[in-house]
């Protein structure tokens, strides 16, 4: 096994105690593991690692310390590729997650999903759980974790249990209380 020596304290480190360090920083914090590992489709750009900014920090540590959040926001604010991410840290670093993400239609449901795929497919192996299933409507892990993408109808999510609810533009889909 190739080992590493470590500039700040001259001492010699595995890979495999590297890859163990990471991977606990990772599951402690999404923002450690979005801004070091997950890279996004840039429209401009190309793929590039999702450089968070202040605001998208702030969501996230919402996300983690509240069971409820609603986001008015303006548009192009990379929410929705922050929430795929997010999506993403849940059922790498939890197994048995169940998520289900709505849109008033489908592609946009999908769209979110497209963006979770994207960031798995670039992360390093030692990071990477197994799909068992890849479509463009729904994604499952090896370990148990799950997401779904659909649109919006009055029956949408019944009887589900979940562990992540996301609803994109709430506020365009009719009769959303009752959803």
């Amino acid at each position: 096994m190739s080992n590493v020596i470590s500039s700040q304290s001259n001492t010699t480190v595995s890979y495999q105690d590297l890859i163990k360090q990471e991977y606990k920083k990772c599951l402690a914090s999404p923002v450690y593991f979005m801004k070091k590992y997950v890279k996004i489709q840039h429209v401009r750009r190309g793929t590039i690692y999702f450089n968070l900014y202040p605001f998208q920090e702030n969501i996230l540590q919402g996300f983690h310390d509240y069971p409820y959040n609603i986001i008015l926001k303006s548009r192009q604010m990379g929410i929705s590729t922050l929430v795929a991410s997010y999506s993403l840290w849940m059922m790498i670093f939890n197994p048995d997650q169940h998520i289900l993400i709505i849109s008033l239609k489908e592609t946009d449901a999908m769209d979110v999903l497209s963006k979770l795929v994207f960031a798995n497919d670039h992360l390093p192996s030692w990071l990477k759980v197994q799909a068992t299933e890849n479509n463009k409507r729904s994604v499952a892990f090896a370990n148990g974790s799950k997401i779904r993408a659909v649109s919006t109808t009055t029956k949408t999510g019944v009887g589900k249990s979940l562990n992540l609810l996301i609803i994109d533009e709430c506020a365009l889909i009719d009769d959303a209380d009752e959803l």
